[in-house]
């Protein structure tokens, strides 16, 4: 058999193979699809901070709940050193604030609300209570400027249990660790205001700065919550006692955040 015979025999071979398939259904058609175009690389969708309809309810607050006055519960606390006391951890671990070296932002909150959770209007009507999880979420969001402003450390703080923090740290995204001060030894230790609630005692919302153990800054009463991070940075700006962390410095920093 010639060269020019078996050339013309495989182009008419071809021809018949296309007519046949341009007669097959469309379930068929893409089984003759080249492998390459049947699997293609799904696209990569980049994580945003925007809220579905189910975290909604607990990211956002209403405009006419009663602001928080500031009653001098937290007078004390600037230039306390910290005690030891190690709490536990988001990351599995426990965190003893006193020993950590650096500026860290400790931000303490009453309680988040679960994802199927019905906030009621008893709730909202506390002065200073509503507004956890848009607080937490504030400092998710500025956790980068925090880093170029020379905090090492940011963690958030409440008398709920290590599973319940940490299924929140998880729906919500957090870049940080929640420490669970389910005993209540650090809020008794530094006479932390606190209140009742459904027969459980939580802590009142503030945020500390403390630098190598020693409480150097107390944002108290916080109001309106999902400012929080807002108004420590805006303190950072102006202090002059923090130093800029070197590029290694920043390194270790985000390993401190973002810690499992």
């Amino acid at each position: 058999m010639s060269t020019r015979f078996r050339l013309i025999s495989r182009l008419s071979k071809s021809l018949r193979d296309i007519n046949y398939a341009g007669s097959r259904p469309m379930s068929q058609k893409l089984l003759l699809r080249p492998l390459c175009t049947r699997y293609r690389t799904p696209t990569v969708q980049t994580f945003n901070h925007t809220c579905t309809h189910s975290t909604m309810a607990h990211t956002t607050f209403p405009t006419d709940i009663p602001a928080p006055t500031d009653d001098g519960a937290c007078n004390h606390l600037p230039g306390l050193k910290l005690p030891s006391i190690p709490l536990p951890s988001t990351a599995g671990n426990t965190v003893d604030i006193s020993t950590l070296a650096g500026l860290t932002v400790l931000f303490c909150y009453p309680r988040t609300g679960g994802p199927n959770e019905t906030i009621t209007e008893e709730w909202n009507q506390i002065p200073g209570a509503r507004g956890c999880t848009p607080q937490a979420c504030s400092f998710r969001d500025a956790s980068k400027e925090f880093l170029t402003l020379g905090v090492s450390h940011i963690f958030g703080a409440s008398t709920q249990g290590t599973a319940y923090q940490r299924e929140l740290k998880e729906r919500m995204h957090l870049p940080y660790q929640l420490l669970s001060d389910e005993k209540l030894e650090l809020a008794q230790a530094l006479n932390l205001p606190t209140f009742e609630w459904q027969g459980s005692k939580l802590i009142k919302r503030l945020t500390m700065a403390i630098e190598d153990g020693e409480v150097i800054k107390v944002f108290y009463p916080v109001f309106p919550p999902d400012q929080s991070a807002n108004e420590v940075l805006k303190w950072l700006g102006t202090y002059d006692g923090r130093k800029n962390l070197s590029t290694e410095g920043e390194n270790q920093t985000t390993r401190n955040m973002q810690k499992k």
